[in-house]
């Protein structure tokens, strides 16, 4: 059997940034070679010319771009709207965005460059729809975008739940559920995990369970292993057996000895020849004796064996065969892949190359652009 372990270490595999590898496909010097960032499009063209020292993705319209030391934002004109004058510039949500000055002074912006926050004496880390989760010299707190303190900055962990302005809470006397900082109730656990689904995962005396976002203990803490809800269905372990369950915790599949968890809604199965993927239910994703297979997203699955990837479309059954010394994790739609002397390039959901392997650098595509480098000949 396939080790807990073992399998987290496959899906951490997956997630890794292989740029390394994908600037060693020319052989270049990267440094030597002075490579500049800008935008193509979904044909290949360059929207926005490679003239940028490093840039972001594209959200709410804009993009932050790095000018040697320091950070703006342009739109998808390549038009600055905000000066580069920061020495760090978050992504945009909800036409907001944290940026630090040149005082190392952190603010909240909107997307006219003005400024709606100062943040003193704390640094933003997780922007949430409703709030900002700050870190002081004192501790975690919780400030709303107009500046107010919610919560004070005593916590040493603030998980925000799906419930409206309800967070879970840690401090120096243990976990809460708290509603704009009015202890809702004392909760007798160890740790609680950060989910976006209606049951956070929780930890008490060794032992994992579930726990809603009410603060009811939902499925008692009695797992050596759970993994995060997916369309209302867990893998868990109790010691040496592992089931899928429902949000009662009523087993719904008792697996075998040769199943394990590989990403969230799905299982892997081994045998002598290789390793296949199953969902929840068990149905046969990907069949056969791969040595690899990358976690499901955008409507792919990567697939590795004997050293060379393909991809296969779980929705079209296509099937790029294994001819790439190299592909990425999917994402919005789209596949990443190497081939050695030529570039980077993408596959499409329905395995079509899309876009052929002409890029030295491009990441994936965001609001239909995509940040690349150009290469030097």
């Amino acid at each position: 059997m396939l080790s807990i372990s073992l399998c987290l270490t496959l899906i951490y595999a997956c997630k890794t940034d292989h740029s390394n590898v994908s600037n060693n496909h020319f052989e270049l010097d990267h440094h030597q070679a002075d490579l500049k960032w800008g935008y193509i499009d979904l044909s290949g063209k360059e929207r926005i010319k490679a003239v940028y020292d490093d840039v972001r993705d594209f959200a709410d319209g804009l993009a932050a771009v790095n000018s040697n030391p320091y950070w703006g934002y342009i739109d998808k004109t390549g038009k600055i709207v905000i000066d580069c004058i920061f020495k760090t510039a978050k992504s945009f949500i909800d036409g907001r965005a944290i940026v630090q000055n040149q005082e190392d002074e952190w603010m909240l912006i909107n997307s006219l460059g003005e400024v709606l926050v100062n943040f003193v004496d704390s640094k933003p880390i997780q922007t949430t729809r409703e709030h900002i989760i700050l870190r002081s010299n004192s501790g975690i707190g919780l400030v709303s975008f107009e500046g107010d303190t919610i919560i004070d900055f005593s916590a040493s962990s603030i998980i925000p739940t799906n419930g409206l302005g309800t967070y879970f809470i840690k401090d120096q006397n243990g976990w809460r559920l708290s509603r704009e900082n009015q202890s809702a109730k004392t909760l007798e656990v160890d740790e609680i995990y950060s989910s976006s689904q209606s049951l956070h995962k929780f930890a008490s005396k060794g032992y994992y369970g579930f726990i809603s976002t009410s603060g009811e203990m939902s499925i008692a803490a009695s797992y050596s292993f759970v993994s995060d809800f997916t369309n209302g269905k867990a893998f868990v372990c109790k010691q040496d057996q592992c089931f899928i369950i429902d949000q009662q915790g009523q087993p719904l599949h008792k697996l075998d000895v040769n199943t394990s968890f590989h990403s969230p809604g799905y299982v892997l199965t081994s045998s002598n020849s290789g390793l296949s993927l199953k969902d929840f239910d068990l149905n046969i994703v990907v069949g056969g004796d791969y040595d690899l297979i990358y976690r499901p997203s955008s409507g792919l699955v990567g697939l590795m064996k004997d050293d060379l990837w393909g991809f296969y479309g779980i929705d079209s059954s296509c099937y790029t065969g294994l001819k790439y010394p190299l592909v990425w994790e999917a994402n919005n739609g789209y596949g990443r892949f190497i081939k050695m002397r030529q570039g980077i390039g993408f596959v499409d959901q329905n395995c079509n190359e899309i876009l052929k392997a002409r890029y030295y650098e491009v990441k994936d595509f965001h609001e239909g652009l995509a940040r690349y480098q150009k290469l030097p000949f």
